[in-house]
């Protein structure tokens, strides 16, 4: 844990427990809480010959606070309250602590808001609820559209996401805000946070597909004694027709009543030209090109935005769909004033923000 997430999970535990205190002044020291016995500085240090030998100086280690087990977590933070006056308050209280880890056979719910991390963080204030809620909804709508198929088998609804976004807040406003720079920075990080926890949980939720969920098949037949055909057919009187009357075709017998695979369709209606690698990167070049074209300036730059932003497709696409973009503006009497927006990599989109992986 660094000093930036040190400091800001400091004072979301003197918030929760209503101690006041103030970013201190005394040089090398970070907050100063004003105690009932006096004002205690607190320094936050990485190594143990950062700290500082003074009276009313606190040293607190940034590797206690990150213990693994809570109790020891909170020695330092009871070593300050004790000082200030204030006695050993408990500044969240989440349950029990589970035994071991969680892995993605657990509630996907607690393993994709990292638990560890939650149980961690105070409730955040309602007003942070109500700031970032445009945010939080960005965030959600963008994932669903993205993977609404996924979604849908999985059960999951935009509000369920929601629920999600606003639990994981409280570690944002925790750990992660930071409260002297611009909302817009805020606003920007967060939005960058969640898509990244979003693809976390994507990748849990196919992990528990491929291993602990049963297949729509297995799902089918168990529940309703019939395969699955994704819709289900009825017969005159209303009834859902037995198995023995679906079509069924061997994969390796294609004989019972379904054409067998034409092999050569997929060569006979290929748009590009795979004579060579060189051939068919240019063929491909070309009908992208094209496709673009038929889509109007609006329609373009809106798909290029999106597929710039797209964390879930390939980053070769990404890069070029960035690389198309900026192009386009640098030409584009349209897109000339805006410019000024900076594109930023998905993978050093958290470097300088403070944002602890």
């Amino acid at each position: 844990m660094n000093v930036f997430t040190a400091t800001n999970v400091f004072k979301s535990w003197l918030r929760a427990n209503q101690i006041p205190f103030v970013l201190s002044s005394v040089n090398g020291c970070h907050l100063t809480v004003e105690g009932r016995l006096g004002d205690i500085h607190v320094r936050f240090c990485m190594a143990q010959e950062d700290a500082i030998l003074s009276e009313g100086v606190v040293n607190v280690m940034t590797s206690k606070l990150s213990h693994k087990r809570f109790q020891v977590a909170l020695e330092p933070y009871h070593e300050v309250t004790e000082a200030a006056g204030y006695g050993k308050p408990n500044p969240i209280n989440r349950g029990v602590e589970p035994d071991q880890k969680l892995c993605y056979t657990d509630d996907e719910f607690l393993v994709g808001v990292r638990h560890t991390e939650v149980r961690r963080s105070p409730n955040a204030p309602d007003e942070k609820f109500t700031l970032y809620d445009k945010v939080m909804h960005k965030a959600c709508w963008t994932f669903y559209n993205l993977n609404k198929k996924e979604c849908l088998r999985w059960g999951k609804s935009v509000e369920d996401l929601m629920t999600y976004a606003m639990t994981m807040l409280n570690t944002f406003v925790a750990r992660i805000e930071d409260e002297n720079a611009p909302q817009t920075h805020n606003e920007q990080t967060l939005y960058v946070w969640l898509r990244q926890r979003f693809a976390e949980i994507y990748k849990i939720e196919c992990k528990k597909e491929q291993s602990i969920r049963p297949d729509a098949d297995t799902a089918s037949i168990g529940l309703l004694g019939l395969s699955y055909r994704g819709r289900m057919d009825y017969d005159s009187d209303g009834e859902i027709m037995p198995i023995a009357s679906y079509v069924y075709c061997n994969p390796l017998d294609c004989t019972t009543g379904l054409e067998p695979e034409d092999k050569e369709y997929k060569a006979r209606h290929c748009k590009l030209d795979t004579s060579n690698p060189t051939a068919r990167k240019a063929s491909a070049a070309r009908l992208l090109n094209e496709e673009l074209g038929k889509l109007g300036h609006d329609k373009m730059v809106a798909v290029l935005e999106f597929a710039k932003q797209n964390i879930l497709i390939s980053s070769d696409a990404r890069r070029e769909a960035r690389k198309r973009l900026t192009l386009h503006r640098q030409s584009c009497v349209q897109c000339s004033d805006k410019l000024t927006e900076t594109d930023v990599d998905e993978e050093t989109s958290f470097e300088g923000l403070g944002v602890e992986e």
